[in-house]
């Protein structure tokens, strides 16, 4: 797992708002035609046509829908930034561009929509059309942390989580690609923000992570999830490595969240105000 997050990094990246936030929540006017989803490669992709040169972000979400009138939790499972893409939308995919999803099981059923950000507010698609994986991860496999008789101990001293507990970590096959985030709420916003680790005995600092948005108020740490980023480029026309700072990043995915409790029965807290950038945009809100 990476484990060394540049604080330079953070504030590059995690400056996006991508998971939800009280203006950007709103989804305005009718909603707009469902994805196309294709089945390739034991993945499920999801086609993403880009309706207009000023959409900042696209959200995907997901259902499980395998069991009939059993759906499951919908889930916010990645990013895609179409004015850093570096591909052109593929003809195969019907002009769209692909957002594979591989934490997916084998046998299932799945549903996709999609939330565009717009300077104007927000615009979501209707519903896909369930699309079966016919190979891929059987039901040994898992796509979150497991924190079960894992402690989560908060520190109102200096403002930090202590983790007392060893987390079986997910088990798909590209997991060493993905990086540990918690997940911040207050009244209004859900946000994303990195942590180094979530191994036993990891002391997490809040203070010096969150914006003023998070500050001065009740917040929730509400759980945790792992993301992997897919960049424009990591080495330079010359083969030399880009430096963290400078990379630009245009698709996210994002493992299935895993709630946490804190000892002691805390459910909120309030961070006094110091600094911090705006996390991810965490949104698992698709309308008011």
């Amino acid at each position: 797992m990476k484990k060394n997050i540049s604080n330079s990094l953070s504030i590059f990246l995690f400056s996006f708002i991508i998971f939800n936030s009280c203006k950007t929540g709103i989804v305005i006017g009718e909603n707009w035609d469902a994805p196309d989803i294709y089945y390739e490669n034991d993945n499920l992709i999801v086609s993403i046509p880009v309706k207009s040169a000023d959409t900042k972000y696209i959200n995907v979400y997901r259902q499980d829908v395998t069991i009939p009138n059993k759906e499951s939790e919908i889930v916010n499972i990645g990013v895609l930034f179409p004015k850093q893409m570096n591909e052109v939308p593929n003809e195969k995919f019907k002009n769209g561009y692909p957002f594979p999803d591989s934490l997916v099981y084998k046998n299932h059923k799945y549903k996709y929509m999609l939330r565009y950000s717009m300077p104007d507010g927000n615009y979501k698609t209707e519903w896909s059309d369930p699309k079966e994986v016919k190979k891929g991860y059987d039901a040994s496999r898992t796509f979150h942390y497991q924190a079960e008789g894992v402690k989560f101990i908060y520190n109102s001293a200096n403002y930090s989580i202590k983790i007392e507990g060893s987390m079986l970590l997910p088990n798909n096959d590209d997991f060493s690609e993905y990086s540990p985030m918690i997940i911040v709420s207050n009244s209004k916003d859900i946000q994303l923000f990195p942590v180094d680790s979530v191994a036993s005995m990891t002391e997490i600092t809040l203070r010096d992570k969150l914006p003023d948005i998070f500050l001065d108020k009740e917040i929730k740490i509400t759980g945790l999830l792992a993301q992997k980023k897919e960049y424009v480029a990591t080495v330079d026309s010359d083969g030399n490595p880009i430096p963290e700072n400078k990379l630009v990043c245009k698709r996210i995915s994002f493992t299935e969240p895993t709630p946490i409790t804190f000892e002691h029965g805390i459910t909120t807290i309030v961070i006094p105000s110091l600094n911090g950038s705006n996390g991810l945009d965490y949104s698992r809100k698709i309308s008011h």
